[in-house]
């Protein structure tokens, strides 16, 4: 026992020894202790600069630095401070009372923690020669989000639909691809990079990449930069097999939107290792383009386009572009013009703006200027005329380049029409093999259709024409102004005499449209010029004798509404345009241009067709349409023009004969028979006697045509389409029924009493037309009960306009009714595509349709009745109620109708789920509108005057108060449409330089004013 106690306080004395000689040493050696960590923290200090050079060649190489380096360098760091801190305190150290005494307790401490420290050390070393191997690690891929800096994006109204759709189709899991088209610098790819940075953070993807493909695509190149975005690694040396295996295997393996950006045309997508179609699993595509086909091209199922800016949006991009809102007024209206010559264009009002920033009134003056003259972008901002011209570049064929510069002759926001352009490239024959103009006018429309895909051209503000962005015009015409191209255009500038240019005599087209040019030069050079175009010159009275002699390769010129009477001499012309001439007079030298193909006439003030234009051999399109003052046509003259392909006489020429007349003084209508390369037909018959001749030729060859007996017909009507507007009093000949069976509108005028007993005797061979291509029917003062079922027949009907047929009873008969009636059987075909319904001035009608009738109108998107006095309900209820009927309906509008009770008979209430507008006026009897709480779930507006609204009875409160927060009170608006519903007879009266009769104008305007007030007065009356 005593020898373990004193085992146990031997070795605690020997560690109290131990540990007094380590804390003595700390003191007696503290000067050896600081020097040796000294010593190893500057062999540290060696192994630090060896690493810090391999960071910093790796940060060079743009390599993400390891984090256990980077911690490894911080405590250096420390370790460095520790060593100027020791230094520091060891000079502090060496004693006390100005050095009579060494400072104790400091040497100890100082000593004790360079000895602690030195192990700390020694460790820190040997970390530091392990990095010799490596410090760093590849970058991760650049994701979608690092691609757009905060604040690049913003946020534009204009853009929130087609944000939606994207967005809509992003969360759509059967769309696998997404095309996004719009024209160069209207802001695809900043879009496309919010929508990937979007959808990233809303996780809805695990991986989004992007790529720019580029006109001419490096295809290694894309797979390069789709692998190095998700972190997969592709060997250069690898065969293409190899690489394209890889990626598809990974953008297979997780959910991943791949952004194809700047795409022009079609990609073998799987070929570049991209998963499309039936292999894409979680792959899906989205690609931007300038052009729409390119869309198609890659099976888009979701097509979406990205416009341009509204002027409000604009301003505040080009406010935000040059830093700062405008405080000058001055330097405000400067900005306001410079806004607007940039057309909307996002990339255009960036480039200008920044360029403008901080700069004085004078530059911005100066860039006004040079934008309004259209070369600012081409000079100064060239990034942006690439952007344009490479779409110019790029289209496929010299044709399509042609008529994309044509264009930019017109004015600058002016409407083109598609079917001038097509007179004018048929003239310069700039199409490749087309031999007639029904092939040019195709050739035309599908050109255009590629221009407007590939955003080049706009649709015009009405249907058939189209129009040039000003951006988008002021570079066709830098590059049409180029030698090779020779395209001269200073349409809509003031421009009094010819142009001063010394390269003119290298043009070939010229344009100087509404350029208030007044005087032309007696003899320019212009050898090589094609086309003129100097139409809506009303100040331009002469053309010297000569002018055209130095031109003498002139094969187009247009002097259409210009003030000249007599014509130019011209032998090498193909089109002339002389349209709204009025002055014109001399017409004699028409006899000398033998090459002349298209002849346009049209709304001048010549009473008689001259007869030089019967020697015109070649000649394929004569336009005089809308000539009112043409009485005579001789005879055996248009008979002549064997060769004539289109024959334009709409509201003109009215007087055909019937062929054999005695003292005949015009042309009939046999001659127009003969003419056997005929495609096209628009004239006016006011003789119905000519309905009852029969000629030898049927005219199965024309294509096109819009035939008005009695009373012209053009209202509604389009040139594209084939329309008959037939006055039924005598027996028709088989080629009128040949031109009704191959019509697609009919408009039907009963003048005399005419119901299904007549109709079938109209026709020699007893037998009506079968109208199977009818789209449009329109019928007025029909004396039958129905219609006859041949009326019926077309399952291409899309619209009805029925007028003034007093006596019928029901459109079609009830099949209750008539069981026997062949209408039963043809009645789901003869309506399922009817899409408008028209009813007015049928007094005959108490009801309009019945239940089987209502369930057969199933794409029926538009109702209006109106003044048919003893309608009492819309559809009668026999018990077999669908309320799902007229599931398409849109707008129904009722109006002055004195008896009508309910829109439907009996208790039903119908869904009507896809209408927007109800419009009711002078019904006052009509209380119920069978609707309930959840009917027309879409409906925006409920008009009508607030006594009808107030005496409404509804199934209940819910119900009221759910469609009195649509109520609107009829607008002043209304009554005008109303107006401009009636039809007002066509002129044909004599006048001077084309000025209507005085008594025609009066009448026109009493009539409009009487109307107007009338309904205004009943309107503040009925309020």
């Amino acid at each position: 026992m005593a020898l373990e106690i004193c085992g146990t306080v031997w070795q605690i004395g020997k560690d109290v020894l131990v540990l007094v000689k380590n804390h003595v040493g700390y003191l007696v050696h503290y000067k050896r202790n600081i020097d040796n960590f000294k010593d190893e923290v500057e062999s540290l200090r060696n192994i630090k600069n060896d690493v810090q050079a391999q960071v910093n060649a790796a940060r060079r190489r743009r390599d993400r630095i390891n984090d256990d380096v980077e911690a490894w360098l911080t405590c250096i760091q420390k370790v460095e401070a520790d060593v100027t801190r020791l230094e520091d305190g060891s000079r502090g150290s060496e004693g006390c009372f100005s050095g009579w005494r060494p400072n104790c307790f400091s040497q100890y401490n100082l000593g004790k923690e360079s000895k602690q420290n030195l192990n700390h050390v020694k460790d820190l070393q040997s970390r530091g020669r392990n990095y010799s191997s490596g410090v760093s690690h590849d970058p991760p891929p650049p994701s979608v989000e690092s691609m757009l800096a905060d604040g690049d994006y913003m946020v534009f109204e204009s853009r929130k639909v087609a944000v939606e759709e994207i967005m809509k189709a992003l969360k759509d899991e059967a769309i696998g691809t997404i095309g996004v088209y719009g024209m160069g610098g209207v802001g695809k790819t900043t879009l496309m990079k919010e929508m990937g940075k979007q959808v990233k953070n809303m996780r809805l993807y695990d991986d989004v990449v992007m790529v720019e493909v580029a006109p001419n695509p490096d295809l290694t190149k894309i797979q390069g930069e789709i692998a190095g975005q998700l972190g997969l690694k592709l060997k250069e040396k690898e065969s293409e097999m190899v690489r394209k295996g890889a990626l598809l295997e990974r953008l297979q393996d997780t959910k991943t939107l791949v952004i194809l950006d700047n795409v022009w045309k079609k990609l073998e997508l799987v070929e570049i290792g991209i998963p499309c179609g039936h292999i894409r699993k979680g792959c899906k595509i989205m690609l931007t383009t300038r052009n729409a086909d390119v869309c198609n091209m890659h099976g888009s199922q979701a097509v979406i386009e990205v416009g341009f800016l509204t002027q409000a949006e604009s301003w505040n991009l080009f406010t935000m572009a040059i830093d700062g809102a405008v405080d000058s007024s001055i330097l405000h209206d400067y900005g306001k013009d410079i806004v607007n010559e940039c057309g909307c264009v996002p990339l255009l009002i960036v480039a200008i703006g920044t360029a403008l920033r901080h700069k004085g009134r004078q530059v911005w003056a100066d860039a006004l200027t040079r934008l309004r003259k259209g070369t600012l972008i081409e000079t100064e901002h060239r990034e942006v005329f690439s952007c344009l011209e490479l779409s110019y570049d790029y289209l496929e064929t010299d044709e399509i380049k042609s008529c994309f510069l044509f264009c930019c002759l017109f004015p600058e926001g002016s409407d083109i029409e598609i079917e001038m352009l097509m007179r004018y490239g048929f003239g310069e024959q700039f199409f490749d093999d087309v031999e007639t103009l029904n092939e040019a006018r195709e050739r035309m429309h599908s050109t255009i259709d590629k221009l407007k895909a590939r955003c080049l051209l706009l649709d015009g503000d009405t249907e058939g024409r189209v129009k040039m962005h000003d951006i988008v015009r002021d570079v066709a015409r830098s590059i049409a102004s180029r030698v090779g191209n020779g395209f001269f255009a200073k349409a809509d500038v003031n421009m009094r005499n010819w142009p001063r240019k010394e390269k003119l005599n290298e043009c070939k087209r010229i344009s100087l449209i509404e350029a208030k040019t007044s005087i032309l030069p007696v003899e320019p050079d212009c050898p090589n010029l094609l086309t003129l175009l100097l139409q809506k010159n009303m100040r331009l009275e002469i053309i010297p004798d000569s002018f055209f002699q130095g031109m003498k390769s002139l094969t187009v010129i247009d002097l259409s509404d210009t003030r000249i009477s007599s014509l130019p001499r011209l032998t090498t012309l193909r089109a002339l345009f002389l349209s709204g001439c009025s002055y014109l007079r001399d017409v004699s030298p028409l006899g000398e241009m033998e090459k002349l193909e298209i002849l346009c006439l049209n709304r001048t003030d010549i009473m008689e067709l001259p007869e030089e234009v019967g020697r015109l051999s070649n000649l394929k399109l004569l336009d005089l349409s809308n000539n009112v003052c043409l009485e005579r046509v001789g005879p055996n003259l248009i008979s002549r023009l064997q060769y004539l392909e289109e024959l334009h006489m709409g509201n003109s020429f009215s007087a055909w004969e019937v062929e054999g007349m005695e003292d005949g003084n015009n042309a009939s209508l046999a001659e127009l028979a003969s003419l056997e390369c005929l495609t096209a037909l628009y004239i006016h018959v006011k003789n119905v006697e000519c309905l009852s001749q029969k000629f030898s030729l049927s005219w199965t060859n024309i294509s096109r045509f819009r035939i008005s007996i009695a009373e012209y017909e053009s209202k509604g009507t389009s040139t594209s389409m084939r329309s008959t507007r037939l006055d039924i009093t005598k027996p028709v000949s088989n080629w009128v029924k040949v031109l009704m069976e191959r019509s697609e509108q009919l408009k039907l005028v009963c003048s005399v009493l005419c119901d299904v007993e007549r109709w079938e005797e109209m026709f020699h061979d007893g037998l009506p037309p079968a109208l199977e291509d009818l789209r449009l029917l329109k019928v007025y003062n029909w004396a039958g009960s129905f219609f006859p079922p041949c009326l019926l027949q077309s399952v291409k009907m899309e619209q009805l306009k029925i007028k003034g047929c007093q006596k019928m009873e029901k459109i079609i008969p009830d099949e209750n009714e008539d069981p026997a009636s062949p209408v039963k059987a043809l009645l789901p075909p003869a309506f399922e595509n009817l899409q408008f319904l028209t009813v007015r001035k049928c007094s005959g009608l108490k009801n309009l349709l019945s239940w089987t009738v209502a369930r057969a109108l199933q794409q029926l998107k538009e109702l209006s009745l109106g003044k048919c006095d003893e309608m009492e309900s819309i559809i009668t209820d026999r018990g077999a109620v669908d309320t799902s009927v007229l599931p398409l309906l849109q707008v129904i509008t009722l109006s002055c109708m004195p008896k009508l009770r309910s829109f439907c008979e009996g208790e039903a209430l119908l869904e009507l789920p896809s209408l927007l507008r109800i419009e009711v006026l002078e019904c006052f009897s009509l209380k119920r509108l069978a609707l309930a709480a959840n009917s027309a779930s879409s409906l925006r507006d409920m008009i009508g005057e607030s006594k009808w609204f107030a005496a409404l009875e509804w199934a209940d409160e819910i119900v009221k108060s759910r469609f009195h927060d649509l109520y609107n009170r009829p607008q002043f608006g209304m009554w005008a449409r109303q107006f401009t519903s009636f039809s007002l007879p066509a002129y044909h009266g004599s006048g001077l330089a084309g000025v209507p009769h005085t008594r025609y104008i009066v009448g026109v305007l009493t009539s409009a004013l009487f109307f107007i007030f009338s309904n205004w007065f009943s309107w503040i009356f009925e309020t």
